[in-house]
């Protein structure tokens, strides 16, 4: 049987008996649960009362990888909640954020962003396109002169551009120097 807290998972047939394997599911060194096994009827003594040291190699391992998989579910909830919390925290600001891989040239902009710009979540659209498709036509020079710099230098600076929505609104954007990471 699993036991997880308070939850307990067994088979049908299980009862428990005098002959036992136990090993805990450990989850950042705290003990969360235990995997425990019961041989039904005797047998012959070997390594560890009637069980073989395979078996408690085996168990361990079971132990260990259901620890690092209930860390991992504990992870992607927590970022599940940050992530949330983001989106919450940039709808009140009215601010976005977006990622270009200046290696790559992959961009990707974030759902608040994709919001502001009028832009609906599936989709797809690359640098290239907001420039062309987004930016007012009396702003795309200094856009892509700052891209430019950005890509060649790997030097932002702040800009104060204007959009223009697919709904045909004019929005005034005040954009902070970007991040510049590099990982060569």
């Amino acid at each position: 049987r699993i036991i997880l807290g308070r939850q307990e998972f067994k088979t049908g047939n299980f009862r428990e008996t005098i002959w036992k394997q136990t090993s805990d599911i450990k989850v950042y060194g705290k003990k969360q649960g235990a995997i425990e096994v019961y041989y039904l009827k005797e047998k012959p003594e070997k390594d560890e009362g009637p069980f073989l040291k395979e078996e408690r190699t085996l168990l361990n391992v079971i132990a260990e990888e259901l620890g690092r998989f209930i860390r991992e579910r504990q992870a992607d909830e927590v970022l599940k909640e940050s992530e949330s919390t983001l989106w919450q925290a940039q709808q009140l600001a009215k601010i976005g954020c977006w990622e270009w891989n200046l290696k790559d040239g992959v961009f990707n902009m974030h759902d608040h962003m994709r919001f502001i710009y009028g832009l609906k979540e599936e989709e797809f659209i690359n640098i290239e396109e907001v420039v062309e498709k987004l930016i007012h036509p009396d702003d795309r020079k200094y856009i892509q002169n700052a891209m430019k710099k950005v890509s060649t230098d790997g030097l932002g600076e702040p800009l104060t551009y204007r959009i223009i929505r697919p709904d045909g609104e004019i929005r005034w954007i005040a954009a902070t120097p970007p991040e510049i990471r590099r990982y060569d």
